[in-house]
């Protein structure tokens, strides 16, 4: 059950672009519980879609702490992959397909960038404002 879980928010997510928020109330409604017997949240349908263990892989080293101090996050140089550790519940594909999507839409524009899409919606409606944006 869990597979087929994961396996349709990968679906919903990459074929029928629905978002993270969409997707976990697609789960609740269904009465479909996480791995922990919590509702779905907007944060973890986005970590199951961003977890190369999904796609087979094994990641270490992501984070590191001394005693007493926070977390940090380390540069990805600094990971420890083993590629195909174990079967893939999605395809290499579909994995890449969703991380695309998700680096896509929170790709930073840079300031030219934005003022031509500005430039874009003045001309279509005449006029700018904080809703039209």
């Amino acid at each position: 059950e869990e597979v087929a879980t994961v396996r349709e928010i990968y679906r919903r997510f990459v074929d029928e672009r629905h978002t993270e928020r969409q997707i976990a109330d697609w789960l609740n409604a269904q009465g479909i519980l996480s791995d922990l017997g919590r509702t779905w949240t907007r944060g973890a349908v986005h970590q199951i879609l961003i977890n190369d263990k999904y796609a087979g892989h094994n990641v270490w080293g992501r984070t590191s702490f001394k005693l007493k101090t926070r977390h940090v996050r380390n540069d990805p140089s600094q990971w420890i992959r083993h590629d195909q550790a174990f079967p893939a519940i999605v395809s290499q594909a579909l994995f890449d397909r969703a991380r695309q999507i998700i680096d896509e839409r929170s790709r930073r524009l840079t300031d030219d960038e934005l003022l031509a899409l500005l430039s874009d919606i003045l001309k279509q409606n005449g006029y700018l404002s904080g809703l039209i944006i």
